[in-house]
């Protein structure tokens, strides 16, 4: 069984060599922006770091993720 957050991943890794690179980080935005009005988000703040860092980008910005409290969390 599938995730959202799988889906979601699917989707990009397909429709990414479609989009210029310039646009890719607005791209990003909009999906989760999509996905999220859905309220098929779940398990996305799990997966930033094993990602595309388009997505990734978007994905800590729509959801106010801080990045150093990853690196805390990996220090211990």
């Amino acid at each position: 069984m599938q995730t959202e957050a799988d889906m979601i991943i699917e989707l990009w890794i397909k429709l990414r060599p479609y989009i210029s690179p310039k646009e890719r980080l607005d791209a990003a935005d909009e999906l989760v922006a999509v996905f999220d009005e859905f309220g098929m988000t779940d398990g996305l703040e799990h997966i930033v770091n094993d990602i595309d860092p388009q997505l990734s980008a978007a994905i800590r910005a729509r959801f106010e993720i801080d990045t150093e409290d990853d690196d805390y969390e990996r220090e211990y």
